[in-house]
């Protein structure tokens, strides 16, 4: 995987819009604030809605989609508040559109793109409540077009691989590029993470047929143009249960229970495969 300094693309949300402003990688114009009643200002300036994200690392809870500067203005308070936004906040355009999550296992310039994916961040149906670490994804991701998947290469994965590598760092590892896909169609990078990516990594190694210990191998040691890695031709969907409170603080200890009934489901309508999986609980 990458060494710290490249992945303060991902821990460093400051670090990353300066990235890509300096490389022409398309993203939405925003402003860097160190200073709360700064932030305070320039929100009170804007009337459209605008994304306030801290700039550090979150466990995808650091990004607030305000609709209103009163809205906006609450979050950059409350982030201001959290160790996270230490390094200071980011004031961003709102880009309407659809998410969609792109990843690739990268060697210099040399990748392997994994087969598109789509999380759920919103806590509750229909894109309401607060933003999560992810509460399901599916893949394939149902807007992605073949022409589109080349637009994200070409405009987003492609001159961040060569930019590291003109720097002499030269990235290894999983790229995980979260891309926002505006009314016209046209890709912006929303944020990198230096690694597969959750809840997509459920669906996609879900699909994967390969063993993915080739593909790392192969990604370690130069040698993914050897690789050719087999998947499902069938789509995959992973849905979160969550603990109440969450994404705040929520009691621990609590039961889980019904899966019996979940798994009966699950073969009724899903016969040809199915998986439940629990993490951050006990058997007892």
């Amino acid at each position: 995987g990458p060494p710290h300094a490249l992945a303060l693309l991902e821990g460093s949300k400051i670090h990353c819009k300066r990235f890509c402003e300096a490389h022409a990688i398309p993203t939405a114009p925003a402003r860097i604030h160190t200073d709360l009643q700064q932030a305070l200002k320039d929100i009170a300036n804007r009337k459209e809605p605008m994304v306030i994200k801290a700039s550090g690392l979150c466990a995808g809870k650091g990004v607030v989609v305000a609709g209103t500067p009163g809205e906006a203005e609450t979050a950059a308070r409350s982030l201001f508040s959290l160790p996270a936004a230490r390094e200071g906040i980011l004031v961003e355009a709102c880009i309407q559109g659809w998410e969609t999550s792109y990843i690739v296992l990268a060697h210099g310039t040399n990748y392997l793109a994994w087969p598109s994916a789509q999380d759920h961040k919103r806590l509750l149906s229909g894109n309401r409540g607060p933003n999560t670490g992810g509460m399901g994804a599916l893949s394939p991701s149902p807007g992605m077009t073949p022409a589109l998947e080349t637009r994200i290469r070409q405009s987003i994965i492609e001159p961040t691989l060569e930019a590291l590598v003109r720097s002499q760092t030269p990235y290894r590892g999983f790229l995980y590029a979260g891309i926002m896909v505006d009314t016209h169609g046209a890709p912006h990078l929303l944020e990198f993470n230096c690694r597969l990516g959750d809840p997509e990594a459920q669906v996609l190694l879900f699909r994967l047929e390969s063993d993915p210990y080739e593909m790392l191998d192969a990604a370690a040691r130069g040698a993914l143009d050897a690789c050719t890695p087999r998947w499902q031709r069938d789509p995959a969907l992973a849905v979160v249960l969550a603990a109440p409170g969450y994404p705040g603080s929520s009691p621990s200890g609590a039961a889980i229970s019904g899966l019996d009934e979940s798994e009966e489901s699950y073969v009724k309508y899903f016969p040809r495969s199915h998986a439940t999986g629990t993490c951050g609980s006990a058997r007892r």
